[in-house]
């Protein structure tokens, strides 16, 4: 009998160990069941909990990036047909009433094109900075981290002409004054400077040019824009397949082997009826 009751206690024991394992699905559900695999397990939840969180985070801002895209995109358009406007505006045969249209149009034009590149925002943060590349975004932490932000067009020094509502509504010449496109085109000057009438050496030639040399500088914020969403995007792939090893390392520390356990508390069941019936 007294070599029997240990045997019964340890059987007991370990049925009961069993049962706790089955019932929770965790490997170590006891307190002192292999406390370095629960240190294990915790890390590797750690890092698949971080990179997680991490892509949430990359995917609100390719969000961000594209929507600076789609703004560069409409500014593109918007600027296309300012030049337009330029090169019709400088024919000889448009009645005072015509180029008057013209200006207008124009500087409807001018308006929501300063509108686009100052005020847009993505989840209420503005979608242009002053310097590309300053913000930052993790992807799980251990020093993943990214820059993202397209420069401010608006401020940019290559072209320093948008249009200012402060200033004369009409679209006066910017490289000269300080303020919008410069655009008051007449018969017989295509371009004037309003700020004393005279006229400004180029006449639309000059005018299409500032509007492509601002073309330009919307290129280079959408390869900026567009080179770091693809950046990101590569990231977020691997940070996904990366994620999966994280998980299933835990899970492989972390979870109960359900056939092994079920087998051992079946054996040790066995061997608690026996020491019973010897008992």
């Amino acid at each position: 009998a007294y070599k029997v009751e240990p045997c019964l206690t340890r059987a007991n024991n370990e049925v009961s160990k069993s049962m706790e394992r089955l019932a929770t699905g965790k490997a170590n559900a006891n307190a002192g069941d292999r406390s370095s695999y629960v240190a294990m397990s915790d890390t590797f939840r750690m890092d698949f909990v971080g990179t997680k969180a991490g892509i949430k985070g990359a995917s609100v801002v390719m969000g961000y990036l594209e929507t600076g895209i789609r703004v560069l995109d409409a500014a593109s358009r918007l600027l296309s047909r300012l030049q337009e406007l330029a090169v019709l505006g400088a024919n000889e045969t448009n009645t005072t009433a015509d180029h008057e249209a013209i200006n207008l149009e124009a500087e409807a034009i001018a308006d929501e094109l300063n509108r686009l590149l100052t005020s847009s925002t993505y989840k209420g943060k503005n979608v242009f900075v002053t310097t590309a590349g300053s913000e930052y975004v993790s992807l799980g932490g251990r020093d993943a981290e990214m820059t993202f932000g397209v420069a401010d067009v608006s401020a940019n020094a290559a072209y320093t002409a948008l249009y200012d509502k402060s200033a004369d509504r009409t679209l006066t010449a910017g490289p000269n004054n300080g303020t919008a496109f410069g655009l008051e085109v007449v018969p017989s000057e295509a371009l004037i400077d309003e700020s004393d009438g005279s006229s400004v050496a180029g006449g639309t030639n000059n005018l299409t040019s500032l509007i492509e040399a601002f073309q330009a500088v919307v290129n280079t914020a959408r390869v900026q824009a567009g080179s770091q969403y693809a950046a990101l995007e590569s990231a977020v792939s691997y940070t996904v397949d990366l994620t999966a090893q994280y998980e299933l390392g835990f899970n492989t520390v972390n979870d109960v082997n359900f056939s092994m356990e079920t087998a051992h508390l079946a054996k040790n069941q066995i061997l608690q009826q026996a020491a019973t019936a010897m008992l």
